[in-house]
């Protein structure tokens, strides 16, 4: 990944996501707030600058994986999306990826700015990447992200039941072969 590179679309701009972005990710990531959102309940233990150090460096590190920061039009740190196990298929089997989002900054949500950061990927794993079809997992009970997929495109494939935290797990694609 380009460490200058940047995607735009609507409020928001994408660009890398930098380990300076870490203690605020972890601020997010730990807020009891957030993780009933984004994992359906307190998860209880927090987790440590070490442990967000390690998920970013594995994912740098990962040919197959891009790491993108989210920031709203004002230039704020709002979340950040991970592209991974891109073109991993088996030969013969239509490009793929899988999308990872997360928004933490609570003063941002229910403003619209999940779907413009999912359109700018849904944009640049077409276009860039040659992608040809995106997946991503959802708990159900964050409705905005839910109907931010929806709204994009996205169908649901699964619905894996009581999976975290008792809540159900999502699971959407959608087909960028045809457009």
């Amino acid at each position: 990944m380009q460490p200058d590179r940047e995607l735009q679309s609507g409020r928001v701009r994408l660009r890398p996501l930098r380990k300076e972005d870490l203690l605020v990710r972890l601020a997010m990531n730990n807020d009891p707030e957030v993780q009933r959102r984004t994992l359906g309940d307190e998860v209880g233990d927090d987790a440590s600058l070490a442990d967000m150090e390690n998920w970013f460096h594995a994912l740098s590190a990962d040919q197959h994986a891009e790491l993108w920061a989210v920031e709203a039009d004002d230039g704020t740190y709002i979340g950040d999306i991970d592209l991974h196990s891109i073109g991993m298929q088996p030969p013969g089997q239509p490009r793929q990826a899988w999308i990872n989002p997360f928004f933490g900054n609570k003063q941002y949500w229910n403003r619209g700015l999940e779907k413009d950061a999912l359109a700018a990927i849904i944009t640049h794993a077409r276009a860039d990447l040659g992608v040809e079809k995106l997946s991503l997992e959802i708990v159900e009970s964050d409705r905005t992200l839910v109907e931010a997929v929806q709204e994009l495109g996205f169908h649901l494939e699964e619905r894996v039941e009581a999976v975290v935290n008792g809540k159900d797990i999502l699971v959407f694609s959608l087909d960028l072969s045809q457009k």
